[in-house]
């Protein structure tokens, strides 16, 4: 079976494929911006309904959304039960374990954690999976970026694809070997299961790297300071409806969680 890495590129005519990457560029900032200052569960809750709205009308499956939520399941689990337990404001104790108190606030401050990550997470598809590299490419040199950090950022987003597309590779043919991890418990492959799948992908990865290395060298990159691009990015009303709309819905977020101090980088207020 094969499977579409999860960040890669899908071609399609909608309103967020037609947009400028500057627009979504803009929307990804502000949900960053909202959810990094912010702790507030209501607050998490419009963002991600927002974030819904646009990976509707991308056309993107919402059960990839659902995707990043169980990639990073293991990760919410143990902000969960952490401040459960060590959260300092914890004063309504659930149950205990060995004479430790599992907090009611600790409970809900691992639960708006693990929404904070993925409302920024959940925004990442709404660049690269209704942008092309070249788009993303000439967008980026608008804002007058050096060319060498959008080399950078593209080949970042373009190995995110590779490292996934091998992981998969490399997967199925252990499996072909009789290496199942779906067969093993919890505890065997945490410590020695992930072991034949990951040397081999460290090393594959390493050597894709090296032959890019080679590429670009022999392309004499970074040898001319001026580049001229093939596509022309320009503004629309989908573009300045979008920006409005996004940019309203932070101000408002950020308005409302000063009033009711939910303002903070670190702990909540």
């Amino acid at each position: 079976m094969i499977k579409i890495p999860i960040l890669a590129y899908s071609p399609g005519e909608t309103i967020l494929h037609r947009m400028n990457p500057i627009t979504k560029l803009i929307m990804i900032f502000s949900v960053w911006l909202v959810s990094l200052i912010s702790f507030n569960i209501m607050t998490f809750l419009i963002l991600l309904s927002v974030l819904v709205v646009f990976w509707v009308l991308g056309k993107i499956p919402l059960r990839e959304m659902a995707t990043f939520a169980k990639l990073l399941s293991l990760v919410f689990l143990i902000f969960t039960i952490i401040n459960g337990f060590m959260y300092f404001r914890g004063k309504t104790p659930l149950f205990y374990v060995f004479g430790h108190a599992f907090t009611i606030e600790g409970l809900f401050f691992g639960i708006t954690l693990s929404m904070k990550v993925l409302c920024i997470v959940s925004t990442v598809p709404l660049l690269t999976k209704t942008t092309t590299m070249t788009d993303l490419i000439s967008a980026l040199a608008k804002l007058r970026i050096p060319y060498q950090l959008i080399f950078i950022f593209t080949t970042a987003v373009n190995f995110t694809d590779i490292i996934e597309e091998t992981y998969n590779n490399i997967k199925e043919s252990q499996l072909l070997r009789g290496y199942s991890l779906d067969e093993m418990n919890f505890f065997k492959r945490a410590i020695k299961g992930y072991a034949p799948l990951f040397i081999p992908l460290v090393l594959t990865v390493l050597r894709k790297a090296s032959t890019m290395d080679m590429a670009i060298e022999s392309r004499a990159f970074g040898a001319s300071k001026k580049r001229t691009y093939v596509n022309e990015i320009k503004f629309t009303k989908a573009d300045i409806t979008a920006i409005t709309l996004i940019v309203t819905v932070s101000i408002v977020l950020i308005i409302y969680n000063i009033m009711y101090g939910k303002i903070t980088l670190i702990l909540p207020t």
